[in-house]
């Protein structure tokens, strides 16, 4: 009897558990559906044109913000690698449009990896954090942006990557 009694308990202790872990997330919708239907206390047409339209503006902002993360072309940013890696491996491992544009190239030789680090100095990424032997990292002018290319010699492999800058966020 007390086992039953425990494993009921247990188990309603952990069903409570779980439902409060959920009662503190909320999306934004249901804060403004919360809000809304205590702060206006006019006819129920005038508090579902309110909530409408916050709810409309609020997903022409989502979207928006959604696009401009995806709209950014890292790639377009950067030189051509094939130009400056003639006939080398040349891998993406993040493709561009996301939150980043990540490529690997396999088998360089100095030569290309300081002329590709030139280019990216004249596209503008001259805002420069540090120029190592075998690192490189650099802000665009406008601070907008991140470049960062590591050379990993016993891979015989460098790494680009181009993404948003957290300089002034």
């Amino acid at each position: 009897m007390k086992k039953t009694i425990f494993l009921v308990l247990a188990f309603s202790i952990v069903l409570s558990m779980s439902a409060c872990a959920n009662n503190g997330v909320q999306t934004d919708s249901q804060d403004i559906s919360i809000s809304n239907s205590f702060s206006s206390y006019g006819s129920s047409e005038e508090s579902s044109e309110e909530s409408s339209e916050e709810s409309s503006e609020e997903s022409s902002e989502e979207s928006s913000e959604e696009s401009s993360q995806t709209d950014i072309l890292y790639a377009n940013l950067l030189p051509e690698p094939t130009s400056y890696f003639v006939n080398k491996a040349i891998t993406v491992t993040d493709p561009d449009g996301g939150k980043g544009y990540i490529f690997e190239v396999k088998g360089f030789n100095q030569a290309e990896y300081d002329s590709y680090v030139k280019e990216c100095k004249n596209m503008g990424f001259n805002d420069i954090a540090y120029e190592l032997e075998n690192e490189f990292g650099a802000y665009s002018s406008d601070g907008k942006y991140w470049l960062w290319i590591v050379i990993d010699k016993d891979d015989d492999l460098i790494s680009v990557s181009c993404s948003k800058s957290k300089k002034f966020s």
